[in-house]
């Protein structure tokens, strides 16, 4: 399968299941943004456009609105289309309930929740407005469908990025 020509943002791109999916995307011949808070982006992506492959690492956090703006806006300056979205940015939380303080249950719903609204709603505005057709990919979770003791905001933040 070939991808080029075609233009992925990969949201929390610079580890993990995002850093293994840029990596795949690169070598299928895409176009790839790589975005990420961390710096260890820009790492990957100037290891991977020395290999020759393409790619742009733009720094952001997901929960901004502002920024996912600007990550739209600035994957089409430089790429000049935007085919793929994979909303894969998240973070996880130990502990009971009883535990949780509601700030960082609030920063977890606007990282695993609210940043998968945001990229898929300014994607999807300029598909609409180019008369474009786009894939849109939500990274979920098992325990969006089964619960574990100990992660109640995770699992309500995921499964309603997969369901909204």
């Amino acid at each position: 399968m070939s991808f080029k020509n075609k233009t992925i943002i990969i949201t929390g791109g610079a580890s993990g299941i995002g850093k293994a999916t840029v990596e795949k995307f690169c070598h299928l011949g895409a176009n790839v943004v790589i975005a990420d808070l961390s710096d260890h982006g820009q790492q990957l992506s100037d290891s991977l456009n020395t290999a020759g492959h393409k790619t742009l690492f733009f720094k952001i956090n997901v929960a901004s609105e502002d920024e996912n703006k600007a990550l739209i806006e600035k994957t089409l300056q430089h790429f000049g289309g935007l085919d793929i979205i994979f909303a894969n940015a998240g973070i996880a939380q130990d502990g009971s309930i009883d535990q949780l303080d509601f700030a960082h249950w609030k920063r977890l719903i606007d990282i695993n929740l609210s940043a998968v609204y945001l990229l898929d709603k300014y994607a999807i505005e300029y598909w609409l407005k180019e008369n474009k057709a786009g894939v849109i990919v939500n990274c979920g979770s098992i325990h969006s469908w089964v619960g574990k003791s100990g992660l109640t905001a995770y699992s309500a933040s995921k499964k309603g990025g997969v369901n909204y």
